[in-house]
């Protein structure tokens, strides 16, 4: 076995040794693992954002949707909480489909609601706490969501709806879709498999340090070619179906495991959702009595990039291909990166929902899909003083940072 990895590793660093010695006839860029594919997400408000602050933004999401019995969103909210890291003045607007707005019951500060827009305006003692809890437009925001939820609930055939409760068999399906399909255009060739796998690395290990990605080229030498990859945005998607009341026994449940508990019956559930696997179904049947529609609850979190562009099976990929046969055809790696990094673009697209005012630095977002009777906004008062704004106060200071008074002002769009 050494003997065979020596040879692999010998022969690899000739046709290294062979190709730099041949200039490249084509020279191709790998797409950030960052860019987006599509328009949206994150979601538009008509109009372009502001940011008038000299620190730095984080963002966090935590997006929420009510959703029917049958799994059609009715109600869609988020909660941003916007993390300023730096001393001075801040006055920052966040387009959105927004319809009402309150502070989060963290937030230092409170926002104001301006024309489809999350306004922020006040001081930060160099770090300071802006959360928002939003009410989309649900006509305006329900198709940039990443899943689609399709649930059925029937006993002897007939629907459960509303609160009432029957006696038979019960027939249970949720399925889950992974609804972020876009297409992205490459192009590929004969190249050297080590030469994709450093460059990989190379993106790898900046975005694990949270330094700004590289640019990387790959030499193709020839069969030059286009090629269109279907890829997909990834989710850890996990939750729980609750049937309260009497348990049920006997289901036969497939995508899920059965618990049951003293208020009932649930079905729990987790799996990776991507262009390898894009939907889940979940099934129950069996005889039930007293089963009312279920409550759902299901979470989805994008992956990182870091963790969609891990090397299978090895500390990085250079080693993989040194261990992998499967891995030395440079053509067909470069199109595994091609895929592996659109996907991660994709992926990090659904990082907000709705725009952070600070791009190039770190978002995260989380999505939470429950039956809307089992939905409670979580919004009050912050439990810290904060300055508010007012229209006039928002009008004026927009002014000036539009005649360039304030010297700070940043625009910038998002396509």
């Amino acid at each position: 076995m050494p003997t065979r990895l020596a040879v692999a590793v010998a022969a690899l660093a000739l046709a290294a040794t062979a190709s730099a010695a041949t200039p490249p006839r084509y020279v191709v860029a790998l797409p950030s693992p960052t860019s987006p594919l599509s328009a949206l997400p994150p979601l538009q408000g008509g109009r372009l954002p502001i940011r008038v602050y000299r620190g730095q933004l984080t963002s966090d999401e935590r997006v929420l949707v009510g959703v029917d019995q049958r799994g059609t969103p009715r109600r869609l909210e988020v909660e941003q909480r916007l993390l300023a890291h730096g001393l001075g003045d801040y006055y920052l607007v966040v387009p959105a489909p927004v319809t009402d707005v309150e502070p989060t019951a963290d937030s230092e500060s409170r926002p104001g609601l301006q024309q489809s827009a999350i306004i922020w305006q006040g001081f930060s003692p160099r770090r300071r706490l802006l959360g928002a809890h939003a009410v989309l437009d649900l006509r305006r925001s329900a198709s940039a969501l990443p899943l689609r939820l399709h649930v059925s609930t029937r006993v002897d055939g007939r629907p459960v709806t509303g609160g009432g409760r029957l006696d038979g068999r019960l027939d249970f399906s949720l399925v889950a879709t992974d609804a972020t399909g876009a297409t992205f255009r490459g192009t590929i060739g004969a190249t050297n498999p080590l030469e994709v796998a450093r460059a990989l690395d190379q993106i790898r290990a900046a975005q694990l340090a949270g330094r700004p990605t590289p640019a990387a080229t790959v030499g193709i030498r020839s069969h030059v070619r286009q090629i269109a990859l279907r890829v997909r945005a990834q989710f850890m998607v996990s939750g729980r179906i609750d049937f309260v009341g009497p348990l049920l026994r006997g289901l036969k449940v497939e995508g899920a495991t059965v618990v049951n508990g003293r208020r009932g019956t649930s079905l729990r559930f987790r799996a990776l959702l991507g262009i390898e696997r894009p939907t889940l179904r979940i099934t129950a049947a069996g005889a039930a009595a007293g089963v009312a529609a279920p409550k759902i609850d299901l979470r989805a979190t994008p992956l990182t990039p870091a963790q969609i562009l891990q090397p299978p099976g090895a500390s990085s990929w250079a080693a993989a291909v040194h261990a992998r046969r499967a891995l030395r055809d440079g053509e067909a790696l470069l199109a595994r990166a091609f895929g592996l990094l659109a996907g991660a673009g994709r992926t990090h697209q659904y990082a907000t929902l709705i725009l952070s005012p600070d791009p190039q630095n770190r978002a995260t977002a989380s999505y939470r899909f429950t039956t809307v009777r089992g939905m409670r906004p979580s919004v009050r008062p912050p439990s810290r003083g904060g300055s508010g704004i007012g229209t006039l106060g928002g009008i004026a200071i927009g002014l000036a940072a539009a005649l360039g008074l304030a010297g700070l002002a940043v625009l910038w769009a998002h396509s």
